[in-house]
């Protein structure tokens, strides 16, 4: 919930310094070190709790791998939703109408030019990469004692660099309960799919890799 309403709230500040002409450079580095820090915090955070489950892409990658179980499985993706909604409406709340209506409540949206194949493409990638460090330093290590306690920080980062990469061409969602609180809130559903399809296969790839063919070799 807290993720979603920090990660959301940066984002409209970057989308009103595209329309005012602000430092749009800046805005980027903002959100990636937004992001990745308020990843990296929550996770530390509940990982003793519920394991540091905040996206259902990583929920859904680890329950094909059998690293979790299908009732949690189900019960952590209703519960990342949930709070995904009720971030962004913290958000709605704590922000002017006119900025956060703007920009969908923060909602992730395709850059003018960027088709819905693309877009599905670069975060199928870009969520290839977050879920591939999750299971190398949280869940599939052979070493978790010396690896596990700097798995947030490795998480956060690969949030970071991706979304230094990915904001610009579709917002870098990586996490469908990220885009769907402000989807919910904004009523805002345009190619919204792709921000389902694109994370959570490219998650699965992540995690079936990782798992049948880099694992294998340790």
């Amino acid at each position: 919930m807290m993720f979603v309403f920090m990660g959301t709230a940066l984002l409209v500040s970057y989308h009103k310094d595209q329309t005012s002409g602000g430092d749009l450079g800046a805005g980027l580095v903002s959100i990636a070190f937004g992001f990745g820090i308020a990843l990296s915090t929550m996770i530390y955070n509940v990982a003793n709790i519920s394991g540091g489950h905040l996206n259902p892409a990583v929920t859904i990658a680890l329950l094909v791998i059998r690293q979790i179980e299908l009732f949690k499985a189900v019960g952590y993706v209703g519960c990342q939703l949930l709070g995904a909604i009720v971030g962004t409406g913290l958000m709605y709340g704590a922000l002017p109408d006119a900025l956060t209506e703007e920009v969908h409540m923060g909602a992730t949206s395709l850059a003018p030019g960027v088709s819905p194949g693309e877009g599905c493409a670069i975060e199928i990638c870009l969520t290839f990469i977050l879920v591939f460090t999750v299971c190398a330093t949280a869940q599939l290590s052979g070493d978790l004692k010396s690896m596990g306690r700097f798995a947030p920080l490795a998480i956060g980062y690969s949030v970071l660099v991706d979304h230094m990469i990915g904001v610009p061409f579709t917002g870098a969602s990586m996490n469908p309960a990220r885009s769907f609180g402000p989807a919910v809130v904004g009523n805002y559903w345009v190619n919204h799919w792709i921000y389902w399809v694109g994370p959570i296969v490219g998650g699965l790839f992540a995690s079936i890799s990782y798992h049948y063919v880099f694992i294998l070799k340790v």
